[in-house]
């Protein structure tokens, strides 16, 4: 045999032997020296060929939509929150989680059976074109809505970005109508809002959803309500589905000791297993703290709350949180699809685990599904208007009290301030802000 012949042989073997020892170790590549895998793998494929060929509906076998149905179908089965998404599903679902979205920047809901816009975000189209809280829509794209559900009002004000719609309003002060015509386009919707001051020093946010921007908006909030002398924090995590646990973590290093126990991370893997602790920033939240949670408060908010909860520095009012004690990691797929997979469980400070039960409340307060929607609408605008009854003509009802933070509010009145930071507080009130 020739040397330089040899040489590649050499060369190859070499090769193929670290291929192999890279199948063989690298979890992800192991299943492919099973034989069961590729006996499963013909068998998917057969059966995906004799559907495609023989299924009476033609255009519902093709592979693609076959493929997407199946492997949406298989992760389903594990678990209820593992999902494969196509393209375009992924995408979607990515904007959710940055809560990004595509529209002209409102919130609508239905109040008195008319269509109305309960909040305007700020740098979006309708920002800017002059909308306000309280116009009621009653054309889009000159159709009348006064037929049109809630659902239908707002697909037909969604739309591909940059591409405008005309939208017909009645302004109830002062009464008359306005005619807008706005471009659609993509809006970062603030992860932390309604950002405070309420009466007795008690400073409240709430956190819609745990992003990459999370923990720097709490933080620029947090050291706002320091400025204007808080003593008392509600922490609003109602109707927050969740999100990242790294911004669960970096969240509660606002409120936990430098390296203290925030979550414990469990995958199939113990050797994978990790506890992640409070961030080293010297910051820490000293005022007392009530946690708000509803039946819609999940994952990262329950994470923090739990956090909150065991280390003792916070009391959770209102009902048990939804119970999701695992962990999603999502994959890129090709085709630009997506996948979603549990692969771990998490465990609070102490432990326990939340999961099939909740984070359950210190005290427990009910509100009902027909009163949230205006509960929430009065509390979002609970400092904006000058009078209840400019509120009340604005929207069409009185403003509504909030159980859960009034019970939150009684909470924190049951902690004693040291007496001169009291006498700072009357001297504050008395000048005025």
């Amino acid at each position: 045999m020739k040397p330089r012949l040899r040489i590649v042989l050499i060369f190859l073997v070499f090769f193929l032997g670290c291929l192999l020892l890279q199948l063989a170790y690298n979890p992800f590549f192991k299943p492919l020296l099973r034989a069961d895998y590729w006996r499963t793998v013909g068998k998917i494929g057969e059966v995906l060929r004799i559907v495609h060929v023989s299924h009476v509906d033609e255009e519902n076998a093709t592979f693609e939509e076959l493929s997407d149905e199946a492997l949406a179908g298989m992760l389903q089965s594990l678990d209820r929150y593992s999902n494969y998404l196509p393209a375009e599903q992924y995408e979607e679902y990515r904007r959710s989680s940055r809560m990004e979205y595509v529209g002209i920047g409102v919130e609508v809901n239905e109040i008195e059976e008319r269509v109305t816009i309960v909040q305007v975000f700020e740098g979006g189209s309708a920002q800017k074109a002059g909308f306000l809280p309280g116009d009621r829509i009653i054309a889009v794209d000159e159709e009348d809505t006064s037929g049109l559900n809630l659902r239908q009002v707002i697909q037909r004000i969604k739309g591909p970005p940059g591409t405008p719609v005309t939208i017909r309003v009645e302004r109830p002060l002062p009464k008359g109508e306005l005619k807008f015509k706005v471009m659609r386009r993509s809006l970062m919707i603030p992860a932390v809002s309604n950002v405070q001051v309420m009466e007795k020093r008690v400073g409240y946010l709430h956190i819609n959803r745990f992003t990459e921007e999370t923990a720097t908006l709490l933080r620029e909030s947090l050291d706002f309500l320091k400025q204007e002398g808080v003593q008392f924090l509600v922490l609003d995590l109602r109707g927050n589905p969740g999100g990242l646990l790294t911004s669960s973590v970096e969240v509660a290093s606002e409120f936990l000791e430098d390296g203290q126990l925030v979550v414990g991370v469990r995958g199939r893997d113990e050797k994978k297993s990790e506890e992640l602790v409070a961030l080293v920033d010297g910051r820490k939240w000293e005022a007392p703290i009530a946690v708000l949670m509803d039946q819609a408060s999940a994952s990262a908010s329950e994470i923090l709350a739990g956090a909150l909860k065991t280390h003792g520095l916070a009391k959770v009012i209102g009902v048990a949180s939804v119970g999701k004690g695992t962990v999603q990691t999502v994959y890129d797929l090709k085709g630009d699809a997506g996948m979603i997979l549990t692969t771990a469980k998490y465990y609070l400070p102490d432990g326990t685990t939340i999961a099939g039960k909740g984070i359950l409340p210190d005290k427990e307060v009910t509100i009902s599904g027909s009163d949230w929607s205006l509960i929430r609408l009065s509390l979002l605008h609970r400092s904006t208007f000058d009078s209840r009854e400019i509120f009340e003509k604005t929207f069409g009802f009185k403003p509504m009290e909030d159980p859960q933070l009034e019970a939150a509010l009684q909470s924190l009145g049951k902690h004693e301030l040291p007496v001169a930071e009291v006498e700072d507080v009357g001297t504050s009130q008395e000048q005025g802000p």
